[in-house]
């Protein structure tokens, strides 16, 4: 018996798509067993529940002796949008000589939705066969447009900010797949390689970033911090002040050139850019439903402690 799977991402399809996946079950499974043909009948039908948690339907279509073994599960969390998993599993049960064949079509928080099939025949060319039908048939639904590059680039900056590293770095790498030189793609693969601890490529993305985009603060930023955690924090300062030179009110770069001022000894400076920080505050009320990038109340515990040792 052989076995074989192959997988298509990112896989273009709305959630609970399973008449696709029936339909193309339908076709390939008549080059396992060309009686196979189980009817619309649906059997076993069972959904399981947890409020807020999950819902999974389980059901049979056709015969107990031949049919389509069902699932759709949906996972549910409230950071990731509601509804953040989608999962559909289609079997086919009750092919000759205990042969097999299902296709999964996920989606899974921020990972981009896949398609992946998974098949034991008695007859490699039959496997072949089947494997290269199902790559034409769903890759040729995966092919991307610009709507879609735009849908994983938007991926891509929401995975970022929920701090979903695999899923930013999974998005960007789809758009380069398409297109090597976006530079919103690489950038977003600079932070999540940077995240995951990988700083040499970190590094070497970021400079290629700003090589690209020499107006992409954001990326001096991101490299500046790349720099002062492999202890080059001279380095970090010139990147962080080229930044500043671009958006000179910009919170983030302000705070951060001010920790490395103070890292490098350097404190008049130091107090002197938490100021400015404070200055331009993006929530200086410290609203508790603020988002975004704030250093608010880390930079007036550091004015505080500078003006102490400075006498100020």
């Amino acid at each position: 018996m052989i076995s074989k799977t192959a997988k298509v991402q990112p896989y273009k399809s709305e959630d609970a798509d399973i008449d696709t996946l029936v339909s193309f079950l339908r076709r390939v499974a008549k080059l396992l067993d060309d009686i196979f043909e189980p009817s619309t009948i649906i059997q076993d039908d069972s959904t399981e529940s947890e409020p807020y948690d999950y819902v999974e339907r389980t059901y049979k279509l056709g015969s107990e002796d031949a049919h389509f073994a069902i699932l759709h599960r949906m996972e549910f969390e409230a950071k990731y949008g509601g509804h953040a998993v989608d999962i559909v599993r289609v079997a086919c049960e009750g092919l000759v000589d205990d042969q097999s064949v299902s296709i999964e079509v996920a989606r899974r928080y921020s990972q981009p939705r896949y398609a992946e099939i998974t098949l034991r025949c008695s007859d490699g060319e039959k496997a072949e066969k089947i494997l290269r039908l199902f790559k034409e048939e769903f890759d040729a639904r995966s092919q991307l447009d610009e709507k879609d590059i735009k849908s994983h680039l938007t991926s891509a900056l929401i995975a970022i900010k929920r701090r979903a590293w695999s899923g930013a770095e999974a998005q960007a790498k789809i758009v380069l797949d398409y297109d090597p030189s976006n530079v919103e793609a690489l950038f977003y693969l600079g932070i999540a390689r940077a995240a995951q601890g990988d700083l040499q490529r970190a590094e070497e993305i970021l400079t290629d970033v700003i090589d690209r985009d020499p107006s992409n603060y954001d990326a001096y930023y991101n490299l500046g911090l790349v720099y002062k955690n492999t202890e080059r924090v001279d380095e970090a300062i010139k990147l962080y002040e080229k930044g500043l030179c671009i958006n000179p009110d910009n919170h983030a770069l302000q705070f951060q050139l001010a920790r490395a001022h103070e890292e490098a000894g350097n404190k008049e400076q130091a107090l002197f850019y938490y100021r400015e920080a404070l200055r331009t505050s993006p929530n200086p009320d410290g609203a508790f439903h603020f988002t975004g990038m704030d250093f608010t109340d880390y930079t007036k515990e550091a004015i505080e402690r500078l003006e102490k040792e400075l006498a100020v």
